[in-house]
């Protein structure tokens, strides 16, 4: 019997290749990632590496579970075939098992050869660049990432088989349809599951709209982003019915051969890997790249509210030579300087250093007073902070901060308002006060007038300012926002969905081999056949992905009002990106394109 399973396992070879493929994907990604953990686990800080890593790991997670099911999901034909003739429940799961460890082996010693040759030389640059791993990380393969790797694809793929294959050998193997697609028990966990997500996903929904810390409103925004793949996931089945029996019940139901492969198509179909991948790619890039592309626009926006209708002058000079006092219009001197609050109990804590603006000239309290919401700032020195680090540290008006620069001195002073702006000048202002040594030598001037500034100044307006600055230094001078870590953050559950994708779509198409070579014979032409099994993808990918695209446009748009609101711009719903239908379409494309290579290859045989 055993020998039988192998004959039929090689029968099925087109369906079990797209599986090793996305198995050695995946493997690549894990063998990678636990590469650098393991080489940099004695180099200090990595919590950059460790918060991209867990994304990466996450989906890679999902992505070999999700493939390993359907891979075993879409062979109930040949274990149907296999019960018959006397196979046991119990023989056939453990055969299933022990393939899929088998394949899950293969791509894990596959990536543990790959990783270090061809993925880190290609990838440990851009970490360098981002500052996520320091210059001169040596990358050579360890042995605890060889068994990270083994252990950590085998397990999963596994798991995602058992379950598959529990469900594939259950019921009567006589009966003409996939097991396990009826029975209200059958389909209680999954309704269970969307219940308490969707419960879950609206408390977090009315949390998020709540907060006031941006910090919180993106961290539960991605928790709710979790809730609604696994919504989507659970109950897209439920919607595609719902939406073929009202398109049943209005139009008039087709009859051509095509429209009753497509039928039968998604009447087979088992839960949709496809639909869980395209979903997940387009609630991230929406998110994770939307949040700080959205945060960016915010700020942008309000700058040009700040600066107004003066011209702004940059220009470098001489560390000792930065003044402020006595200047027209409103001087901005760029500093960093370690600051430390009197409400901060950690006193021996050590504290990095944190950009800060001196800020001066003839106009400075009433710019400073038209950012608060004060009708008057003190006459004394003092610091004006942003909401934003109010929010987030806890600092009112009368605290006192300490701001010194090591071998310089010391200042201390007290807040004396809250400002709506984003971090674009720095953490805080410092407002008629000198801080000794914090100074950098770039200055920016805000003027009403070109003939104001040093010759030898770069003047532009305030709407070729803003243009000019980089991705995410609008948001915060050092560059905050994420915007650096946006194209591996996003990139990489990407390709690994995209993929998914592709392999599920080729391992639904070939498990379908019977019926279009039955087509086949009795006269449907190739193009026919083509055009039915388009339809039953497209139904799924195209469907799926505009749905998850306008759930994560609102999610995105809620997400980012705290940001908005402490830097005082009015956020409105206008955050819908190109990528909400970009990726869908992507998706549906390469899907699309795969069912047709797929079913075009296939031969009438024998």
């Amino acid at each position: 019997m055993t020998v039988t399973y192998l004959r039929l396992a090689w029968g099925e070879r087109a369906v079990l290749a797209p599986v090793f493929v996305v198995l050695l994907f995946g493997a690549l990604v894990v063998a990678a990632l636990a590469t650098l953990v393991v080489v940099l686990g004695d180099a200090g800080d990595i919590g950059s590496l460790v918060t991209l890593g867990s994304i990466a790991l996450v989906c890679t997670a999902v992505v070999l579970h999700a493939v390993s099911r359907h891979g075993v999901g879409e062979r109930w034909a040949t274990a149907r075939r296999l019960r018959i003739v006397g196979m046991s429940a119990r023989r056939l799961r453990m055969l299933l098992v022990a393939e899929s460890a088998l394949l899950a082996l293969l791509a894990s010693a596959v990536a543990v050869l790959l990783a270090p040759a061809v993925v880190l030389p290609a990838l440990v640059p851009l970490l360098v660049g981002q500052g996520v791993i320091p210059p001169g990380t040596d990358v050579t393969w360890r042995v605890a990432a060889v068994l990270a790797t083994v252990a950590g694809s085998t397990v999963v793929a596994v798991l995602g088989t058992a379950g598959a294959a529990r469900l594939l050998v259950r019921g009567d193997p006589v009966a003409g349809g996939p097991p396990g697609r009826t029975g209200r028990s059958r389909r209680l966990l999954p309704g269970v599951v969307a219940l308490l997500a969707t419960v879950a996903g609206a408390a977090l929904v009315r949390v998020v709209a709540r907060t006031e810390s941006d910090e919180t409103a993106f961290l539960l925004g991605f928790l709710a982003v979790l809730c609604l793949v696994v919504v989507l996931g659970c109950g897209w089945d439920a919607v595609v019915r719902g939406a073929g029996a009202l398109r049943g019940r209005v139009g008039r139901r087709s009859r051509s051969a095509p429209a009753l492969l497509a039928a039968r198509w998604l009447r087979w179909r088992h839960p949709s890997t496809v639909v869980v991948a395209t979903s997940i790619a387009t609630l991230l890039v929406l998110y994770l790249g939307g949040y700080p592309a959205a945060s960016d626009d915010v700020a942008r926006a309000r700058l040009l509210e700040v600066v107004g209708d003066r011209w702004v002058a940059s220009s470098m000079v001489a560390d000792g030579a930065v003044t402020v006092a006595g200047a027209r219009g409103v001087t901005l001197a760029e500093g960093q300087a370690v600051v430390t609050s009197s409400n901060d109990d950690d006193a021996d804590a050590v504290r990095a250093m944190s950009w800060i603006a001196l800020v001066g000239g003839g106009e400075a309290r009433s710019w400073v007073r038209g950012l608060t919401d004060a009708r008057e700032v003190p006459p004394g020195p003092g610091i004006v902070v942003s909401r934003l680090g109010a929010v987030a540290g806890g600092a009112t008006v009368g605290d006192e901060i300490t701001l010194g620069v090591p071998g310089s001195g010391q200042v201390r002073l007290p807040v004396v308002a809250v400002a709506d702006l984003p971090l674009t000048f720095g953490d805080l202002l410092v407002l008629g006060a000198d801080v000794p040594g914090a100074a950098t030598g770039r200055v920016t001037t805000l003027v009403d007038r070109h003939a104001d500034v040093a010759p030898d100044a770069e003047v532009r307006t305030a709407t070729e300012w803003v243009a000019g600055l980089p991705p995410g230094k609008a948001v915060a001078r050092s560059g905050g926002g994420g915007t650096g870590e946006t194209p591996l953050l996003v990139g990489a559950p990407v390709l690994l969905c995209l993929t998914l994708a592709a392999a599920a779509t080729a391992v639904t198409v070939a498990g379908r081999r019977a019926d279009l070579r039955v087509l086949d014979r009795i006269g449907m032409t190739r193009a026919q056949r083509v055009s039915a099994v388009v339809r039953g993808v497209g139904v799924d990918v195209l469907g799926s992905g505009l749905v998850a695209a306008v759930l994560g446009s609102g999610l995105l748009a809620l997400a980012v009002r705290p940001y908005a609101a402490a830097v005082g711009r009015d956020p409105g719903i206008a955050w819908v990106r190109p990528a909400a239908v970009l990726v869908p379409l992507l998706f549906t494309a390469v899907c699309l394109a795969t069912a047709a290579a797929v079913t075009a290859s296939v031969r009438r045989g024998r």
